[in-house]
């Protein structure tokens, strides 16, 4: 569908659009995550949770028409994390949405999040909520994979051992969380230190609204992310790939690309990719 895209990454499919001010919305196929709600796609309202990270309009004003085209095609219920400030508002705005419509009855739950609140995504994965540095108030999410891990004391014992002691309601094993992806929202580059595991993640999709020298104070006046900031950080970081996302409408495509060939390493450079909607690349905005 035109205006958005799909890119791969770390073993993870990413589908949907960003571009800053005009509309944020990116699905995670394999994990029923989307990561904001400023616009629809029919590929990505099978997701089950969704992951707000603020309460500007162009990261959830798609709501409705999600909720609406779940209910056509038959979805259960949907859960919808936000911060726990904009869950009012937010309340508010899908009930008004509801009464405008004569047909809606829309399935959702409205969770409030604070930063370090942990909760289960579904598919035996859980995420914790940690906050970032934006002009309101905003939070970033890690998913993790919940495994066991035998205790290393109990390496080498025989599996009628391991079951006995189960049996017996001993400890055998012990819980390990694994980040798989890591997801900012709007923030500063300095907001992915908020948390350790950002760099540790399979993936990170990390916002990236500005990439121009002359843009520099402007980043800083909106609390949005350079490239030249994020650079330093991302050459640090232990993940396996990087999805750049939430460019500025004052880029096209190409100046994107070009600013990224010529600012990053060879090895990062490999591992970054840039989810980037073709049909909305105008460069108009100065």
């Amino acid at each position: 569908m035109e205006g958005f895209c799909d890119v791969e990454a770390g073993g993870f499919r990413f589908r949907g659009t960003s571009r800053a001010g005009l509309a944020t919305a990116v699905a995670i196929d394999s994990l029923g995550i989307l990561c904001d709600a400023g616009a629809c796609d029919l590929r990505m309202i099978s997701a089950d949770v969704v992951l707000l990270s603020h309460d500007h309009p162009d990261h959830f004003v798609a709501l409705p028409q999600i909720l609406t085209q779940r209910q056509l095609l038959g979805h259960g219920l949907m859960r919808i994390f936000a911060p726990t400030g904009m869950i009012d508002s937010l309340e508010a705005f899908l009930a008004a949405g509801q009464l405008a419509s004569a047909r809606a009855s829309w399935r959702y739950e409205l969770i409030g999040v604070e930063p370090g609140d942990w909760f289960e995504v579904g598919g035996g994965r859980r995420a914790q909520a940690f906050e970032v540095e934006h002009t309101v108030t905003t939070l970033g999410y890690i998913v993790y994979d919940v495994r066991r891990k035998l205790l290393e004391e109990l390496h080498g014992q025989s599996p009628q051992d391991l079951a006995a002691r189960r049996a017996q309601g001993e400890p055998v094993d012990r819980e390990v969380l694994v980040p798989l992806i890591a997801i900012s929202g709007d923030t500063v580059a300095a907001g992915l230190r908020a948390h350790p595991d950002v760099a540790k993640a399979r993936v990170l999709l990390a916002e990236c609204t500005f990439i121009d020298a002359a843009h520099r104070e402007r980043a800083v006046e909106t609390a949005h992310t350079h490239l030249d900031d994020l650079v330093a950080l991302l050459e640090s970081f232990e993940n396996e790939a990087v999805v750049l996302y939430h460019f500025s409408l004052r880029y096209r495509a190409e100046e994107i690309d070009e600013a990224l060939s010529e600012r990053l390493g060879a090895g990062l450079r490999q591992r970054v990719k840039v989810l980037l909607p073709g049909a909305w690349t105008p460069g108009s905005i100065r």
